[in-house]
């Protein structure tokens, strides 16, 4: 990759420009592959699942957290159907309405009603996370929303879809 121009010596200043960002591109590949297919869980989301699973009653919430810690992209966040959820944990689509609901409740997750049964679920960063650390902050679990008075909800998300935008829950 030389930038130089053979005939007069000079520097080629747009092909080291090309070259610059075909370099970078390069590296941010590279990047991306090095730090894919991985999930980390900490000691919160451990303790969480060790007091889910310790009850008959929350086994499911225990499949459906772990479901969602496999299926996180690297902001945290999975867009999924509730009856696809329900196949993957082996249980009713009311019982993963309930579970989320929990998991909410407890600070687990922050889930919002797309369509029908389909939610996008953000996961809490603290306890389970699929990119560098360094990001988290950016997270969409810490999406802070304006509302009307310039109050903050803090842990809510808004999202706009086809035009219309979700309302955000208190």
């Amino acid at each position: 990759m030389s930038t130089y121009d053979t005939e007069s010596g000079r520097l080629n200043y747009s092909k080291a420009r090309r070259d610059f960002k075909e370099i970078q591109g390069k590296k941010k590949e590279r990047e991306a592959r090095q730090n894919s297919g991985f999930v980390q869980m900490y000691p919160p989301a451990l303790k969480r699942l060790r007091a889910l699973m310790s009850s008959p009653k929350t086994v499911s919430a225990a499949k459906l957290y772990t479901a969602l810690t496999e299926l996180i992209d690297n902001g945290g966040l999975v867009t999924v159907p509730q009856d696809v959820l329900a196949q993957m944990c082996g249980c009713s689509t009311k019982t993963i309405s309930r579970h989320s609901k929990v998991l909410e409740d407890e600070g687990a997750l922050v889930r919002i009603q797309i369509q029908g049964g389909v939610y996008v679920y953000a996961l809490n960063p603290e306890e389970v996370w699929a990119a560098y650390d360094k990001d988290k902050e950016f997270s969409a679990f810490y999406t802070k929303t304006l509302v009307p008075n310039g109050k903050i909800r803090k842990k809510r998300l808004t999202f706009i879809m086809k035009g219309k935008a979700a309302t955000d829950r208190q």
